[in-house]
């Protein structure tokens, strides 16, 4: 995804994104204050998208294969047969979503004095954005979604970022300003599209520091064109749709965690609970700044960043399997010319391991399982490549972890029942690696950040992580 945004961003920016106070704590200095959200995953039952349609758990795994494959998905691939028929339940989805209240309405006859929307958190782009009124223009397009389309005319507290503003979004002079406004466009690898201006408006998000909601002035896009974009069930019934927009949520200046840098210490953080048998996976919160519950004994590795690149990327050295390191060459996971690098991506669902790594690793667990009774080869299932027959006695317990090695000695990890998919077909019992092969990138995937804490300092630039029953919605 591309975005031209953040080379025209000044610090004033950052001086400018102040805390909308409220009555109770309007004198707490700025870096003094804590915001948290629901981070709900699609398939929670808290989730608009949620579908109780008893989806079988071969169908469950597929789904999970094929919206990996669909986010992320190289530019230069083909698109499988099955993406395109799945597009309108998969393109460009992340795996979680929040729900923030935008704008002000103070004619509203009920509270809130907002509208509430689900947005996409995608911690793989950069900009905040939601349709607005002018797609409904002649030559203009907007999605189907639920809510109303947001009527930014009618917001009290909305105005539209001109180019000779202080924020120096965009200088009057270049091709972004258009009738004296700054304009952005966000064009994704599926050839979806979203455009308009750039806004100034009130968000609000919950908050457990002042056991109150807290406001906040942010920069966003107001989208005026979006083309290309399905969400939901069907792309013939805005009955079904209710996400209304993304929430950018990675380096660039202009996402949310780059706005709210001051204000929460460049940090946010969450914990991801393992999913129920029937496939549902648990509530849990998005936590900022000071809401974020403190933990001993975390590891440390670095967060690294490359340029204006959007992932959060990694300084992945290795993997292990069953405690014994796999001694992976370095340079698989390292970005250069042809890789792209390791990153952390909470929005794609599985884990995606870079071709010559995924290898070792695929060689490595059919070595530990030679010659051992009841387990052999096995055929691809559910879309996962590395797949085995197993005795009817052996769950997760008998097998082997898998580890993540990261920089200053950092292990990751993940658990067997969040490394692999058991299964039976025809009477014969299997399981499988739940993590895809990539073309050029590793990629940790929510599946393998189950049931840890995972906190982001964006300022230090660290990321933390440890083990955690998630299921207490810390």
């Amino acid at each position: 995804m591309t975005t031209i945004a953040d080379q025209f961003l000044s610090l004033s920016l950052l001086l400018s994104l102040l805390l909308v106070p409220n009555p109770t704590h309007g004198s707490q200095p700025e870096t003094n204050i804590g915001l948290t959200m629901s981070f709900i995953h699609r398939d929670s039952p808290g989730s608009p998208l949620y579908r109780r349609d008893n989806l079988t758990f071969p169908e469950r795994i597929r789904k999970l294969v094929r919206r990996t494959k669909t986010r992320n998905r190289h530019p230069s691939d083909a698109i499988e047969p099955e993406l395109i028929r799945a597009k309108t339940d998969i393109q460009r989805i992340s795996a979680f979503l929040v729900e923030v209240g935008i704008g002000t309405f103070p004619n509203a006859t009920v509270p809130p004095l907002y509208i509430p929307y689900f947005l996409l958190f995608d911690t793989g782009s950069d900009i905040i954005w939601t349709q607005c009124e002018d797609c409904r223009k002649p030559g203009n397009q907007c999605f189907n979604q639920t809510e109303p389309i947001f009527p930014n005319s009618r917001s009290a507290s909305f105005r539209a970022v001109k180019c000779s503003d202080r924020l120096r979004l965009c200088s009057p002079t270049s091709s972004q300003c258009r009738g004296g406004t700054c304009t952005f466009r966000n064009d994704y690898h599926d050839s979806s599209s979203a455009s308009g201006i750039f806004g100034m408006e009130t968000f609000t998000f919950g908050s457990t520091t002042a056991g109150q909601q807290e406001s906040v002035r942010l920069v966003f896009g107001c989208g005026n064109d979006q083309r290309g974009f399905q969400f939901g069930r069907s792309s013939s019934s805005s009955s079904t749709n209710w996400i209304a927009g993304m929430m950018g949520s990675s380096w660039g200046q202009l996402s949310l965690m780059g706005q709210l840098r001051l204000q929460t210490n460049g940090r946010f953080s969450y914990c991801i609970p393992k999913r129920g048998n029937d496939g549902r996976v648990p509530s849990s919160f998005l936590r900022f700044g000071f809401d974020i519950p403190q933990r001993r004994g975390l590891r440390a590795t670095a967060l690294l960043r490359y340029g204006d690149l959007s992932h959060y990327y990694l300084n992945l050295q290795d993997m292990s399997l069953g405690g014994r390191r796999l001694m992976i060459p370095r340079n698989y996971f390292v970005r250069n010319g042809t890789v792209r690098g390791s990153a952390i991506d909470s929005g794609s669902e599985l884990s995606m391991i870079i071709g010559p790594a995924f290898a070792i690793l695929k060689s490595s667990i059919l070595n530990y399982f030679r010659g051992r009774p009841g387990f052999g080869p096995a055929p691809s299932m559910h879309g996962l490549e590395v797949c085995l027959t197993r005795p009817a006695s052996v769950g997760f317990g008998q097998l082997p972890r898998i580890g993540f090695l990261f920089g200053e000695g950092a292990v990751l990890e993940v658990m067997p029942e969040n490394s692999y998919v058991l299964g039976e077909f025809s009477g014969v019992k299997y399981f499988c690696l739940g993590m895809l092969r990539s073309r050029d990138i590793t990629i940790l995937g929510a599946l393998q950040q189950i049931n840890q804490r995972i906190v982001y300092d964006t300022r230090a630039m660290r990321l933390y992580f440890g083990a955690e029953i998630c299921q207490l919605n810390a």
